[in-house]
């Protein structure tokens, strides 16, 4: 019954445009298992919804984030708290909605943060920016404004990959800096993701 091409995201959930927390993978408590034993290592409760889009796991550490709260590092062996980062400017950095931004709001499913050794680059679609945290303290180190909805961040070779330059052109950034250090000359549009591999994008 379709009047048009392709299909909308509203078809998936109701207010998938307009809701600003479409209401999927949002929990308050995170459990390791060890499979071999078969026994609960360690339980953490949060009491505000954790969204699942912006759990990442690197070296010894896992990160959260509570969108009404805080960003959260714990322990992933003891899931001890290591970090908490409330500060209320870095939260509206993180929401803050998207403004003319261009290309398509979908996949809002897709990861908001991408995990490295340095800094987590946090991201989330219809949001307006790209924000960097330590990821040894939670610290701000830096935030560059969306050109497009999907910057679609990439960790490749200690830099991160970013749909930031020109008119959205992908460019690669100091994770830590934020400095841009190569404009790799080509962009994506619509619902298109950059992925990678061992030789190429």
């Amino acid at each position: 019954d379709r009047s048009f091409g392709g299909w909308s995201w509203a078809d998936l959930s109701t207010g998938y445009y307009t809701t600003p927390h479409v209401p999927w993978g949002f929990g308050n408590t995170l459990v390791a298992y060890d499979l071999g034993s078969q026994q609960v290592v360690w339980r953490h409760d949060e009491e505000s919804p954790i969204d699942s889009r912006s759990m990442s796991m690197g070296q010894d550490r896992i990160t959260l984030y509570c969108p009404q709260s805080h960003l959260r590092c714990l322990n992933r062996t003891t899931g001890e708290e290591l970090w908490t980062n409330n500060d209320q400017h870095v939260l509206d950095l993180i929401e803050e909605p998207g403004k003319g931004l261009t290309s398509t709001p979908g996949f809002r499913t897709a990861c908001l943060t991408v995990f490295t050794p340095d800094a987590l680059i946090i991201q989330g679609q219809t949001r307006e920016n790209v924000v960097a945290v330590s990821t040894v303290d939670g610290y701000l180190l830096w935030t560059k404004q969306k050109v497009t909805n999907n910057p679609n961040a990439i960790y490749v070779d200690g830099r991160v990959i970013l749909g930031v330059g020109k008119n959205g052109n992908h460019v690669a950034v100091d994770p830590v800096s934020g400095e841009v250090l190569e404009d790799l000359g080509f962009r994506k549009t619509a619902c298109t993701r950059l992925t990678a591999c061992s030789d190429s994008f």
